[in-house]
């Protein structure tokens, strides 16, 4: 069985807390609190879902940079590539996969670059896709990979 630790916090003195004989300051205890099995199990099931959905996200994010390597790529295409990086950097990282978050976040930064500039003075965003075209399939890489452990 896990457990885990809830800090509870007393003001000094009382039955099984810890005294403080200024009265001025807070005590901190840990008092290790059982999880049950079945919140262990919810919880792989949320992390078995999230690695299914990277399969989508894969999909998601190849369409999206695959529109960007043509000539005709428009600003909404970016934004819509750089949303889906954002989402992915966000939910890699709090799922545990650290790897994903930060390539996903490297070509974020790229791309947040890019949308800043002035639109007149912008090289053309096939430029930076061709630029990325390691990088990204790295990343997709990464996906499959986490995605394929089920």
């Amino acid at each position: 069985m896990t457990e885990f630790c809830r800090v509870r916090t007393f003001l000094g003195g009382g039955a099984g807390s810890l005294s403080d004989p200024t009265g001025s300051r807070r005590i901190l205890r840990a008092t290790p609190i059982p999880i049950a099995a079945s919140g262990v199990d919810e919880l792989e099931h949320l992390h078995r879902q999230y690695r299914r959905s990277l399969w989508l996200r894969h999909d998601e994010l190849r369409h999206a940079f695959d529109a960007l390597c043509d000539e005709d790529a428009t600003t909404p295409q970016v934004v819509e590539l750089r949303h889906h990086l954002h989402r992915l950097t966000g939910s890699a990282g709090s799922y545990g996969h650290a790897a994903i978050s930060q390539q996903a976040r490297v070509l974020l930064g790229a791309w947040g670059e890019w949308l800043k500039q002035p639109e007149v003075d912008r090289a053309p965003a096939y430029g930076l896709a061709a630029a990325q075209a390691v990088a990204f399939a790295d990343l997709l890489a990464l996906l499959r990979d986490a995605a394929g452990r089920d």
